[in-house]
């Protein structure tokens, strides 16, 4: 972004990013706005402890990795791990809500 072929306005997460320190946030001008984009690991309802606390340790490790993080950070990614799977779930029962409010506010429609 700084060779002046792109100019950013702002980035919609609640903090500002390490990636760009420089960048506000629409909440310094709209308090209250954030809107993400998320990546997380689903498994089906059942699936037993050991292989859910299997594919967690390995994607942990995956992203705890020097390159990747540095890969990640490179890209303007900010990593965050939930600790447990309720602590997940709460953050997409948050999410959704968020997001449901959001589309009543403004009354939006797919189209």
């Amino acid at each position: 972004m700084d060779d002046g072929k792109l100019v950013g306005l702002a980035v919609s997460s609640r903090e500002r990013i390490p990636f760009l320190p420089d960048m506000p946030t629409i909440a310094e001008t709209l308090p209250g706005y954030e809107v993400t984009t998320w990546y997380g690991l689903l498994l089906p309802q059942g699936t037993p402890i050991e292989i859910r606390d299997t594919l967690k340790a390995a994607v942990l490790k995956a992203v705890s990795m020097p390159e990747t993080r540095r890969r990640l950070e490179e890209m303007g990614y900010v990593t965050r791990q939930s600790d447990t799977p309720e602590a997940f779930a709460k953050f997409l029962d948050e999410d959704i809500a968020a997001m449901a409010k959001l589309i009543r506010t403004y009354n939006l429609k797919a189209e």
